[in-house]
This record gives structure tokens, C-alpha cells and sequence, in this order.
């Protein structure tokens, strides 16, 4: 289809009675267009930032028998304390976090509370922000309604990356690198490999709502994401730990899972 040029369309509305019709511009959008920078402030803003702000429940429990099976293998592991027992230590992590998060964790503290991978996007994140003048507001003043939405067992390496396969048996992962992957002919050699992992780690996963105020400006000022208001947020973050028990922050809001999947998963008895 030939484009539309100026004299084609005069010539078009011409038809139509319309010869004399007079296109205005529209300020704003010339206005945005003259920023360089504009579609991409505002991806960055919108997609590029761990910190998901949602008024609704958004984020679904495991299913019943993946949570279950998650939980006694945990218990084989650690004991049989509760898994309320560690909410206290994760409302104030949430807390500790969030607040390093808001500062652009300035003195690096945050590489020892979360994950690497965590880390490593936060740490682009918060680069892009200060390349290119934009300001970060994070203020998390409650954390209420912690619950418990799946525990789960991950076993593979201890730095996974997108070259991994994940294969999910009753929602605990095992996570294979290229080179075995390679080594895998059926059911039987699968089942094999996974039982000769043998770095583990466990994955609590925590729903909760904040109290709280984020938005990301501009250069001028402008909000690009988030509000100056107070809200209610709900909120999904993933506790890892390995043996002994140590946690860290692994994912937020989905963020990690979202942006680092692996190169294929398989899903057995799920």
C-alpha cells in the first residue's frame, strides 16, 4: 500500500468536500517527540524497575501438593520449626530492603541481602537512573498480612544462567546446565542426572501489603512511573537460603523470573 504524502491527502479529503480542513498540530505529542529520550524514559521507568505496584491480589499461591511436598522436604532439611516462625525476620527484611533500595543503596549493602541476580539488575537499574537525571523515590512505611504462598527445593548450580533448563517435578526445580542436558536421552537418565545435583537450595515464597510511596521522575520533573501518594500495594517475594540457613532476597514482584528465564522448562507430574 502506497503512503499517505501531504498532497494525497489534501487530494483525499478533497473528495469528501473537505479541501479547506485544517490539521492542527498537537502540542503535547510534538512536544514528546522532541524528547529524545522520551519512549525510552519511560520504558525504562515502567519495565527496567524490580518494584511492581499492584492495589489487587495478584499473585496466586503454589498449588496445594507443590506447597506441601516443598514443606516436608524443608522440614527434612532445617527441623520442624514453622515456617511463621522466620515472618518477623522477613516483615523487617522487606523493611531493611526497601529502604536501601529507596537510597540506591549507596554504600553496596544490598549485595548481602539478596540474590546475585537480584543484584545485578538492580545495579543497571539504578545506573540507568542516575545516567540519564531521573530521581528514585521509594518510602515503605508497613509491611501487614505476611503469608506463606509455596516453599519449594532448587537443586543445580548455585549461578544458574538463560543457557540452564529447569525441569519441575511436583514444583520443585532442578535446574540442568547445557552440558548435561546433553547427556539426556529419557525419563529414566533425567531422573539420573537429578539425583546427582547436589548443590540445594529452598525458595519460601512471601505475599504481603505495603504501605508506601514510589515514582521515578524525569529530568523535568515529571512522574514517569509510580505516584507521589500513599498506597496499598500488594506484593510477592521470593526468600532463598541455602544449607545452613541463610536467606536472602532472590526475586521481587516477579522481576528476576520475568527477566532471566531459562533456555527451556519441563514440567514432570506437575
Amino acid at each position: 500500500m502506497a503512503a499517505f504524502t501531504g498532497t494525497k491527502l489534501q487530494r483525499c479529503l478533497s473528495q469528501f468536500g473537505g479541501s479547506s480542513l485544517t490539521i492542527k498540530p498537537n502540542k503535547r505529542l510534538l512536544k514528546t517527540m522532541l524528547k529524545p529520550n522520551a519512549c525510552m524514559a519511560r520504558h525504562l521507568a515502567f519495565n527496567s524497575f524490580p518494584w511492581n505496584q499492584s492495589s489487587s491480589d495478584i499473585y496466586p499461591a503454589d498449588p496445594g501438593d507443590h506447597w506441601f511436598f516443598g514443606a516436608v522436604l524443608f522440614r527434612q532439611t532445617y527441623g520442624q520449626q514453622s515456617s511463621k516462625a522466620y515472618m518477623r525476620s522477613f516483615r523487617d527484611c522487606v523493611m531493611i530492603v526497601s529502604k536501601l533500595i529507596g537510597q540506591m543503596d549507596p554504600k553496596n549493602n544490598l549485595s548481602g541481602l539478596i540474590g546475585s541476580r537480584l543484584d545485578r539488575f538492580l545495579k543497571e537499574a539504578f545506573k540507568a537512573i542516575l545516567e540519564h537525571n531521573y530521581k528514585l523515590h521509594l518510602e515503605v512505611t508497613d509491611v501487614s498480612n505476611l503469608s506463606v504462598i509455596g516453599v519449594r527445593r532448587v537443586q543445580g548450580p548455585l549461578e544458574p544462567n538463560s543457557e540452564c533448563y529447569l525441569f519441575s517435578v511436583v514444583g520443585q526445580q532442578f535446574i540442568i546446565p547445557p552440558i548435561g542436558y546433553e547427556t539426556i536421552e529419557n525419563a529414566d537418565s533425567i531422573m539420573r542426572f537429578i539425583e546427582e545435583l547436589t548443590a540445594e537450595k529452598f525458595q519460601m515464597v512471601i505475599k504481603f501489603r505495603a504501605k508506601e510511596t514510589f515514582y521515578i521522575t524525569g529530568s523535568d520533573g515529571e512522574i514517569l512511573s509510580g505516584s507521589k501518594n500513599s498506597v496499598s500495594s500488594y506484593h510477592m517475594w521470593v526468600f532463598e537460603t541455602t544449607v545452613p540457613l541463610s536467606w536472602r532476597v532472590a526475586d521481587i514482584d516477579n522481576y528476576v523470573h520475568r527477566r532471566s528465564k531459562y533456555k527451556r522448562t519441563f514440567h514432570l507430574l506437575d
